[in-house]
């Protein structure tokens, strides 16, 4: 025998219904949601976003590989950590084509000042000076990208170096202090030029015709 449901039994569940899908929509709408990761170094809980703009309190772009073989990112910031399931290099090109220009376009400007540089970095976005570089080839799975404004430190261990943010963070990277130290010294020499050319071209009001920067 079939039993009926009461009026007041489906109003309950056509409520908890309606409740329910709220939720979900809700859920839906946030840009994020936090999850929690077993990452190589501990475990702790990080917002997963969809895209993600560098902005002056990006500090560096780690990538990682999850439990299922898939690469995506971290994103240190200065007051927490984000997941982005994209590769670091994919997040910077994304960011130079938002802030007006190309990936390419980028490393063809940064390739005309650093003449015979490999592993070339990258402006970002020039009116906020945000310049990044990469520790290893864009192209790898294992690359970091580092904000060279947030480089505070960068010290030896053993064979590999340990670079100390802004906010004291740390990331070790399998490579040489020398080396580091060296895209430290290429990034900002990439960023003091096009700083002056903005400059000069600000003073003499753009119609100055000499350009001296080459």
């Amino acid at each position: 025998m079939k039993l009926r449901k009461s009026k007041k039994s489906l109003n309950t569940q056509a409520l908890q219904g309606s409740v329910l899908r709220d939720q979900v929509q809700q859920k839906t709408a946030c840009p994020y949601h936090t999850i929690y990761l077993k990452l190589a170094e501990g475990g702790e809980q990080m917002k997963i976003v969809e895209q993600y703009f560098i902005q002056k309190k990006t500090m560096a772009l780690e990538s990682k590989w999850d439990e299922y073989g898939h690469v995506y990112t971290i994103i240190h910031e200065e007051h927490e950590k984000l997941i982005i399931k994209k590769p670091a290099t994919f997040v910077i090109e994304f960011n130079c084509v938002f802030y007006g220009s190309s990936y390419k376009g980028r490393l063809k400007a940064a390739g005309e000042i650093l003449v015979g540089q490999k592993l070339l970095p990258v402006c970002i976005c020039e009116f906020n000076d945000i310049y990044m570089f990469p520790t290893m080839s864009p192209k790898s799975d294992q690359v970091i990208w580092l904000a060279v404004d947030h480089v505070k430190e960068v010290r030896s261990s053993k064979n590999k170096s340990v670079v100390i943010l802004s906010n004291g963070d740390q990331l070790f990277i399998p490579l040489l202090k020398e080396y580091i130290t060296s895209k430290i010294g290429k990034t900002s020499q990439l960023a003091m030029t096009l700083q002056q050319r903005r400059r000069y071209l600000m003073e003499h009001n753009f119609w100055n015709d000499k350009y001296p920067f080459k």
